[in-house]
């Protein structure tokens, strides 16, 4: 999981010089961070409720294998 995170924080990064080499001033740079932030943080909300599931699935199939 923290792959996944360190990768988006450099994703991110990546999209805010681009946006600068286009001309975004810096307030609009930081909108768009703290928007993405928010974007990837729900993400990560859903990336971990997936995760729960796959353990209790594996958890029901490794019991029902014993």
């Amino acid at each position: 999981m923290k792959r996944i995170q360190k990768q988006i924080f450099f994703e991110m990064l990546h999209k805010a010089r681009g946006l600068k080499s286009i001309g975004w001033d810096r307030l609009g740079r930081k909108a768009y961070l703290l928007g993405m932030l928010y974007h990837y943080i729900l993400h990560l909300e859903d990336l971990n409720i997936a995760e729960g599931m796959r353990d209790y699935w594996r958890s029901l199939n490794s019991g029902a294998e014993l």
